[in-house]
């Protein structure tokens, strides 16, 4: 921003920006290709001019190795280059800062040895729930909204590319499994109108058309996960018993559960057979799988003049 202002001729006085604690949330990736997440104390933040030279000299090398990701997140060719090289030390990908440590401090140690070209492409997943409102008590605990929601993630993942990958990924996503949600089309459409994917893919001009085939936009996600030109932090389906909550009470205003004075909690097959009834008695497009009934259900009774339109997929 500042080199803009200066070719147009303007005087630009920089100041030093205050480098202030971080999150206290890590979140690791393991040689394996599986993470984990832990708490810690908070991280010192790099000046932005320390930022730039680290950045600069990472990009360099990554770019000599086949790693480079152009205009894309520097941190999906750390983590790509880091896992090829299976390195016995995990590489921090949360706060990203601290990944590009660990490989700037690597490439300093001016180790000469042969390192392993990018010749695999692999999908860098960093799930991570929506950002709501934290406590105090919260901030105290994880140091930012965004920190908290990597932590409710459960840590990153690396993919080895393959014809499956959108479905290995939505899986590891919690979007598609072999039981309530073993349909591939409905966990595409939830995966893509969670709020968070859904605003990433229309930033990044990758949203899928809505009304698209099923295998066309299939194809276009498992390029997508591959893209540097995301971060790899794709909103997960969360499924704690808080989530139904909603649900759960639109289902009794609708008098097909229990009321809740009845004393009892409906199990989670009452509450899959009570979305069935009710999305037939509302007339709502037709879906069989559990995600998909909550999201149809939410969305119907949600009241929102300015909300986006919904992306469908095609069967």
């Amino acid at each position: 921003m500042i080199s803009k202002y200066a070719t147009e001729g303007l005087q630009v006085v920089s100041l030093q920006a205050e480098v202030r604690d971080g999150a206290k949330v890590r979140a690791v990736l393991h040689d394996s290709g599986e993470g984990s997440v832990h708490l810690s104390d908070s991280f010192q933040k790099l000046s932005s001019k320390e930022f730039d030279v680290q950045t600069r000299m990472v990009s360099d090398f990554l770019d000599k190795h086949g790693y480079g990701v152009g205009e894309g997140y520097t941190l999906q060719g750390i983590a790509k280059f880091w896992f090829a090289n299976r390195f016995s030390t995990p590489l921090t990908v949360f706060p990203s800062q601290m990944g590009l440590n660990q490989l700037y401090d690597l490439i300093g140690q001016g180790n000469q040895q042969t390192w392993s070209t990018c010749s695999t492409r692999r999908a860098f997943l960093l799930p991570r729930s929506t950002e709501g409102r934290l406590t105090k008590t919260g901030i105290q605990t994880y140091g930012s909204r965004a920190a908290n929601a990597i932590y409710r993630g459960g840590g990153p993942l690396m993919l080895k590319d393959s014809s499956d990958l959108t479905s290995e990924a939505l899986q590891k996503l919690g979007f598609l499994d072999d039981q309530e949600n073993a349909d591939l089309t409905e966990a595409m459409f939830c995966f893509l109108n969670a709020t968070r994917n859904k605003t990433a893919l229309r930033l990044g001009g990758m949203l899928p058309v809505s009304g698209a085939p099923s295998i066309q936009v299939e194809k276009q996600l498992r390029q997508i996960f591959l893209s540097n030109a995301f971060s790899g932090q794709w909103q997960f389906c969360n499924k704690s018993a808080t989530t139904l909550q909603p649900i759960i009470m639109i289902l009794r205003q609708a008098k097909i559960l229990s009321p809740q004075s009845s004393g009892f909690e409906p199990t989670r097959r009452e509450v899959f057979e009570g979305m069935k009834a009710y999305a037939k008695s509302q007339k709502l497009p037709r879906m069989v799988t559990f995600n998909a009934l909550v999201w149809r259900i939410l969305r119907h009774n949600e009241r929102n003049p300015c909300r986006r339109g919904d992306i469908q997929v095609g069967k």
